[in-house]
């Protein structure tokens, strides 16, 4: 088998996560970088997993760099930005396991990716890559003219895309800009990997089914539409099919769920399984996340 090459583009973020009591653990994560980091586990030392992003010079930025090699990811595209520091969110859970989050990422170092001398050096690298991987966050967060120059430099690549649009409309001037650029990166996407509660808020899909229509005006590639406990909505070459995920799991923490899948469902393409052997696994390594306090599971 070859050894394959992802890169994954993006954010981490300085994670606190509600243990027991008043306590809050902290850890790193992100959307991007969780699903890195789970390529990296299922793909194991074969497989190159590179994380794109920039950091800042500050103490939690060395610590996140270690985190990231410490998950056997190549950091050859991290960027270090003097004076910026990444950004941290906070997360509280319901009962039922769902999530609220506050967020300080204002100015966060990975919003200055794409920083006028990069453009350059992010093509020479990721041109080497069997895959490169990314989400709507990954564009949210930066500024306008340098999310033209990331869907910019995608185009010019022509290499394989997996986009999840991961629609966050805080993140967002106006869903119609949201809709425009996920829309660019879809046309151009092997793999489109959404989210069915996502696509009630940007497309007001009112069901799966109907969000599958909304994206297949929008992509060539495979359609994969996520949606919790229920099942997952498959769509390639004119056929369609639901796979459940399987036995009920009552979450105790939904972070990172999505980004597991994706990064289960990929994994098993790109190594021979079909569409529903692919589901079938990404339900499965949801369905452990979900039942562990935050987005990463311990090794």
């Amino acid at each position: 088998m070859k050894s394959l090459r992802i890169a994954a583009i993006g954010e981490c973020m300085v994670e606190f996560s509600a243990q027991s009591g008043s306590d809050y653990r902290l850890g790193f994560a992100g959307d991007t970088f969780n699903t890195a980091v789970y390529l990296a586990r299922l793909l194991g030392d074969f497989h190159r997993i590179s994380y794109v992003t920039c950091l800042g010079d500050d103490a939690l930025s060395t610590q996140m760099l270690e985190h990231f090699r410490s998950h056997q990811l190549d950091t050859t595209c991290v960027f270090i930005e003097s004076g910026s520091a990444p950004g941290a969110y906070l997360i509280n859970n319901d009962a039922q396991g769902e999530r609220s989050f506050t967020y300080w990422r204002q100015n966060s170092a990975a919003t200055k990716l794409m920083a006028a001398n990069r453009f350059d050096v992010l093509r020479e690298h990721l041109a080497q890559f069997d895959l490169i991987y990314l989400s709507g966050i990954s564009l949210a967060i930066l500024a306008p003219a340098d999310q033209e120059k990331l869907i910019g430099l995608l185009k010019v690549l022509n290499l394989p895309i997996a986009f999840d649009p991961n629609y966050r409309p805080q993140l967002w001037q106006d869903v119609s800009r949201a809709q425009r650029l996920c829309e660019q990166v879809s046309e151009i996407s092997q793999y489109l990997l959404t989210t069915f509660d996502d696509d009630k808020l940007m497309w007001q899909s009112h069901s799966p089914q109907q969000a599958l229509v909304t994206w297949q005006d929008k992509t060539r590639g495979e359609i994969i539409i996520k949606n919790g406990e229920h099942p997952a909505l498959l769509y390639k070459d004119d056929v369609s099919e639901e796979i459940s995920p399987g036995e009920i799991i009552q979450p105790i923490d939904t972070t990172g769920a999505g980004d597991s899948f994706n990064a289960a469902y990929l994994a098993a393409r790109l190594t021979g399984s079909n569409m529903q052997q692919a589901a079938a696994l990404a339900h499965g390594l949801a369905g452990k996340v979900i039942g562990h306090r935050g987005a990463i599971l311990p090794i």
